[in-house]
């Protein structure tokens, strides 16, 4: 307040007044004008700093300063008064107006600004002598020239704008209202009101805009939209109506693009503030440290699709990756080219090139796809596919495809490809609907029902006869046994698979009634070639064949005679072309033909009538007969001739006849023992045939008359009865064979060989080497497992174990269920059967199929009715063997009938049998006959072959032609005969087949050409195994529903894995948003003004909806060295940072 603020000139007083801080000006005068008088105050305070007495007007040329108002009257001149022509007062100035100094007005003309050089400063109105028009209020002009320290600074007179200053040379408008041009050739606009131009050529072309800098343009659009890369985002900016622009250079085609960086800008504090490089730096650096870790891109130097992060299109989706793009809303792309299409909301898409195309599926893997509408599925590893339209599927393995809607394949390059088909390992095919193809290369190719069979020459029908699918463990030439199989239910209504020690009980039982039929203790019944009254005794028909007699005795006949005694002389006749009669009036009246003995007489060609009265009749050829009720061709059915031992009425037996070939084209005749050593082979007589009864209880038998099931152990009984010894069936897609414990041991093996590992999936799904740990109750879509025991082991190549510590322990090994466990597959070529070797089908199997452990046995159930043939590997069911059961007990009840009247051995002093002698004993002693014997009626008359066949066919029709038989098959016994070669081998049905050691066909047609295998069927002609039960441990036979619920397993597993990668993609972009805020709310945070020495402040901050809030301080050590401190708290943590700074 008593300080001098300035120093004014009194125009009233004409003195130097000094005013206060706090005076106001009054008058006309306006704040320009005070200027103006304080400017020439100060100056001519530099020339004497004292007050002035009048002076004398100085001329024209003197230097000075001179000021008029808007008229010419009223001039001020300030001069050095030594310079002009009056006083001589030296460097003294003085101030004059018109009214002092009359005639001095010509100072002030409004011309002078052109002319006067030495006169520095003007105040008027008019300032334009170009455009007199044009008239600038309170303008101020600054002369022609101003010379500062040697330099040039001109100042025009291109003002336009009301309130403007143009400062340059060459063309320099200030156009608009209020606007500052500076430079040569600045420029504003005449509509940039407010607008500064400052720099050579700058140009202020928008109101409220700076151009900074030689050639730098402002054209600010104001209704241009704000950038802002989401909705949200846009709603947080400030500062979205600018009023102006500031430029620091220019660009476009129309001029020379003439950027420029803002250097030493100082950190933005407020939401409008700019920010400085190392802001972006510790945004982008909190990025990195909060999202970016262990996640990274390569797109190999050149920018492709979604590298501005434009993949993903739909709301609430994830693109990551070079190329990925997601088009459905709540959906995850990632990796290169990863891709989810419309119409897929809810999907992922993992690995190279992956396309999920259907809702709520899958693809994860490179170049794994699910095809369009094929809702709720998954194609897990590279190449898998799920076909368009086929819901609900399961694709598991490098190149696995699904084309069916619930199917599922497990494996690498394994298909489905019908409606809920499975098909599990590698290269299994599932190609029928609802079939199953198990372990590795397995095929199954679509069910074959099989209604029933011929059994004995009986026709049975079999249960599961429609089967909905089949299931396959193999294929043709790789077939595989099915191991640990526990015992099946036996009933006419049975699906069960039956294992081996049930084939093996029905064997035993067969063997024992073959026995028992053989034993009959010397008593045959029912003999339908009319043997009557066996009375006499009948020995040593075979006679003596033994080297020792023939040794002895020769082979030949040493004499031939004749006696006549008591006869006429008579002469024997042989008028036939080269025939021979001998004996008492033989006659041997055909070509070629031979009569010996009394009254023989060979009547036809090539005839023989041998003995006493014998006669020759016709010969007539037998082709063939029905036997067992199959039709058989019989060799030497064209005779040229027949031989007679004697007549009608007059029939005699054939002894000592030596024992004949048996074979197809056998035609030597067949002695007694023949005959009994057949009769031997199909039951070996019990001792009595009461006790046949007794055996019979052993038997396995329908547990009706309808045959339509079979109990082993009995109808009723409780205790379980394995059936062992199953050969490896035939695993195909038409197989119906009963599978044995190994081949299901084998399926299981191959399943363990996926080793449970699904887990960190990189894009690419070529070998499952990680375990997929946890299944527990959860599982995988169409495959479950409730169990947290230890895991399964696929020890041996290409074998699959599934289930809680199964273990498939050798190659193609199969081990299904929890526990069950393989071992070697056995070869069964075939076994022997009432005497007889058969061979088997599936002799040589590649691997077991197990279903359980020993002491832990599964049954397998649902199996449908497998074939029955030479070659046949097919699994057989429980109908099917109670089918065999009944044939057995209608054979049983057949022999039981024949309980009196029958011909018994005799017996030794000790008791024993005699199987050396026979005493046929009739009414009254007599002698007693067997009929039929050719055309003789003696009671010594021999068996003939008629009698044989007759005989067989009895036996025969006791198998097959009973009420109930126990086995039934269809087909032409000569011409389709099945065949087990190898050892212990069993083939049942027409043309099956079992070549390989222990080894089962089962079915017409089934081969079971591989060790230990049960085969139903061959490569092409599969039979279904059907109605197979759930299994429960590890060595069970799984059904399609377990299959299906392991892929749902799968399916929920992928899920969660791909739900927990999108939270933790979540957690980092929360983790990142956070980081952004408190950021953010650092920079908020004031710095420290100058001239002070501490700032302590608090800051807030927000982004995409995450807040934070900030704290720190600003110091000012020295004038040179200023710290900062500051730590900003969100969500997603803290974070806090600490500077330095030198300036200078």
């Amino acid at each position: 307040m008593n300080k001098i603020y300035r120093s004014i000139w009194n125009a009233s007083t004409q003195t130097w007044t000094a005013a206060q801080e706090n005076a106001h000006a009054h008058g006309k005068h306006s704040a320009r004008r005070a200027l103006t008088v304080a400017m020439l105050a100060a100056v001519a305070a530099l020339g004497s700093g004292g007050a002035w007495a009048t002076p004398a007007p100085g001329g024209q040329g003197n230097t000075g300063i001179f000021v008029n108002d808007v008229s010419t009257g009223g001039c001020i001149a300030a001069y050095d008064a030594g310079s002009g022509t009056g006083g001589g007062q030296g460097n003294q100035w003085f101030g004059i107006n018109a009214s002092n100094y009359p005639g001095q007005l010509q100072y002030c003309s409004a011309g002078d600004k052109a002319t006067q050089t030495k006169r520095v400063l003007f105040y008027g109105a008019t300032v334009n002598d170009q455009d007199p028009g044009i008239v600038g209020s309170d303008s101020l002009t600054l002369g022609n020239e101003l010379y500062v320290n040697g330099g040039r600074i001109v100042l025009n007179d291109q003002i336009r704008g009301t309130g403007s200053l143009a400062i340059g040379n060459e063309a320099t408008f200030a156009n608009g209202a209020n606007s500052v041009a500076i430079g040569n050739r600045a420029f504003t606009a005449g509509a940039a009101a407010n607008s500064i131009a400052i720099g050579t050529s700058a140009q202020a072309n928008a109101a409220n805009s700076v151009a900074l800098g030689a050639n730098s343009v402002t054209s600010m659009n104001a209704a241009a939209e704000a950038y802002a890369p989401t909705a949200e985002a846009m709603a947080k900016l400030a500062g979205l109506t600018p009023v102006g622009e500031v430029s620091v250079g220019s660009s476009g085609v129309a001029m020379t693009s003439t950027e420029r960086r803002i250097t030493n800008l100082a950190a933005g504090a407020e939401d409008t503030d700019a920010v400085n490089v190392s802001q972006l730096k510790s945004v982008a650096d909190l990025i990195d440290s909060n999202s970016t870790h262990y996640y990274s891109v390569n797109d190999n130097g050149t920018p492709q699709g979604n590298y501005s992060n434009e993949g993903a299109i739909a709301p609430h989706s994830l693109a990551a990756g070079v190329n990925a793009s997601v088009s459905s809303s709540n959906s995850v792309a990632m990796g290169d080219g990863a891709t989810v299409s419309t119409k897929a909301d809810d999907s992922v898409a993992v690995g190279s090139q992956a396309q999920s195309n259907a809702r709520s599926s899958v693809a994860v893997g490179a170049n794994a796809v699910v095809g369009t509408e094929a809702t709720n599925s998954v194609a897990l590893g590279s190449n898998s596919a799920v076909a368009a339209g086929t819901t609900h599927a399961t694709a598991l393995g490098s190149g696995a495809s699904v084309n069916g809607t619930r199917g599922v394949a497990v494996g690498s390059g394994a298909q489905s490809l019908a409606a809920n088909t499975v098909a599990i390992g590698a290269g299994a095919v599932a190609s029928g609907t609802n079939d199953v193809a198990l372990g590795r290369g397995s095929v199954a190719n679509g069910a074959v029902g099989t209604s029933g069979a011929n059994v004995g020459g009986k026709s049975v029908t079999f249960a599961g006869a429609t089967p909905q699918g089949t299931v396959s463990v193999g294929a043709q030439g790789s077939e595989r046994t099915i191991t640990n199989v526990a015992a099946g239910r036996l009933s006419s209504t049975s699906t069960d698979a039956i294992n081996g020690s049930q084939l093996h009980a029905t064997n035993q039982v067969v063997d024992e009634h073959a026995t028992a039929i053989t034993d009959l203790d010397g008593r045959v019944t029912t003999v339908e070639g009319g043997v009557t009254r066996l009375g006499d005794t009948i020995t040593n028909i075979a006679g003596d064949t033994s080297e020792t007699y023939t040794n002895a005795n020769g082979i030949g006949i040493r004499y031939a005679r004749t006696n006549e005694q008591g006869l006429a002389k008579a002469d024997a006749y042989a008028s036939g072309e080269g025939s021979t009669a001998v004996g008492y009036e033989a006659a041997a009246q055909g070509n070629s033909s031979l009569a010996l003995g009394r009254n023989a007489m060979a009547a036809h060609a090539n005839s023989v009538a041998l003995g006493s009265n014998a006669v020759t009749d016709t010969a007539f050829g037998t082709a063939g007969g029905t036997v067992g009720g199959v039709y058989r061709g019989y060799a030497g059915s064209a005779p040229v001739g027949t031989v007679s031992v004697g007549g009608a009425d007059s029939e005699r037996t054939i002894t000592n006849v030596a024992a004949g070939r048996v074979d197809d084209q056998s035609t030597d005749a067949i002695n007694g023992s023949q005959l009994h050593a057949t009769n031997l082979a199909v039951n070996k007589n019990t001792s009595d045939i009461t006790n046949l009864q007794g055996d019979i209880g052993n038997a396995v038998m329908y547990d009706s008359p309808a045959r339509d099931s079979v109990t082993l152990g009995g109808p009723g009984a409780s205790s379980k009865v394995r059936l062992s010894n199953v050969a490896e069936g035939e695993v195909n897609e038409n197989s119906t064979d009963a599978i044995n414990g190994s081949q299901l041991y084998q399926t299981r093996q191959s399943i363990t060989n996926l080793d449970g590992r699904v887990t960190n999936v990189e894009g690419d799904i070529t070998n499952l080497t990680t375990n997929i740990d946890n299944v527990y109750m959860g599982g995988t879509k169409y495959f479950h497992a409730n169990s947290t025991g230890v895991d399964s082991q696929a020890v041996g190549q290409d074998s699959v174990a599934i289930g809680m510590g199964a273990r498939a322990n050798h190659a193609n090994d199969v081990a299904l269920g929890a526990g069950s466990s393989t071992s070697y597959a056995v070869s069964t070529p075939g076994a022997v059967f009432g005497n007889s070797y058969y061979n088997f089908a599936g002799a040589n199997p590649t691997g077991t199929v197990s279903v359980g452990a020993q002491g832990s046995e599964r049954t397998i159930t649902n199996v449908a009715a497998g074939q029955v043939s030479a070659d046949s590997t097919d699994a057989i069911n429980g109908s099917q063997l109670y089918a065999v059961g009944q044939a057995i007990g209608d054979l049983n009840a057949s022999v039981t009938q024949a309980t009196e009247g029958t011909v018994k051995y005799d017996r030794n002093p000790d008791g024993t049998i005699n199987y050396n002698s026979i005493t046929l004993q009739g009414e009254g002693g007599e002698k007693t006959s067997i009929h039929n014997v050719a055309t003789g009626v003696e009671g010594s008359d021999a068996v003939n072959v008629d009698q044989l066949n007759q005989a067989v066919s009895g036996i025969t029709d006791n198998l097959s032609a009973a009420a109930n038989p126990f086995f039934t098959a269809d087909g032409d016994r000569n011409a389709e005969a099945a065949s087990a070669t190898g050892d212990h081998a069993t083939a049942m049905g027409a043309n099956a087949q079992a070549n390989a050691a222990n080894s089962v066909a089962v079915g017409a047609g089934s081969v079971a050409d591989r060790a230990n295998t049960v085969s139903v069927g061959t490569a092409g002609n599969e039979r279904q195994i059907t109605n197979v039960a759930p299994g429960t441990v590890g060595t069970d036979a799984v059904n399609l529903n377990q299959l299906n619920n392991m892929g749902a397993q799968a399916n929920q597993y992928t899920d969660k894995r791909v739900n927990m990668l999108g939270d933790q993609v979540n957690r980092v972009a929360r983790d990142a948003y956070s980081g952004v805020a408190a950021a953010t709310a650092l920079s908020m945070i004031p710095d420290v003004d100058l001239g002070k020495s501490i700032s302590v402040g608090v800051g807030g901050g927000t982004y995409r909806g995450y807040q934070a809030m900030a704290i720190g301080g600003t110091a000012r050590v020295t004038q040179n060295i200023k710290l900062r401190a500051g730590a900003g708290v969100s969500s997603g943590g803290t974070t806090v940072g600490v500077g330095a700074s030198y300036q200078w």
